[in-house]
């Protein structure tokens, strides 16, 4: 099943907004959760 425009759309302010949380913050550890919880969500995505 497929998204529809606005649907593909709240999916790339999800990671958009994600991402630039990633790059504000200092920690690495952080930085790499939040990235690897990202991928984990375009990942079940691909496989929806």
């Amino acid at each position: 099943m497929g998204m529809t425009d606005k649907q593909f759309a709240g999916f790339l302010r999800q990671a958009i907004r994600t991402l630039r949380k990633a790059l504000a913050t200092d920690d690495v550890a952080e930085m790499k959760e939040l990235i690897a919880g990202l991928l984990e969500d375009m990942q079940l995505t691909l496989e929806d």
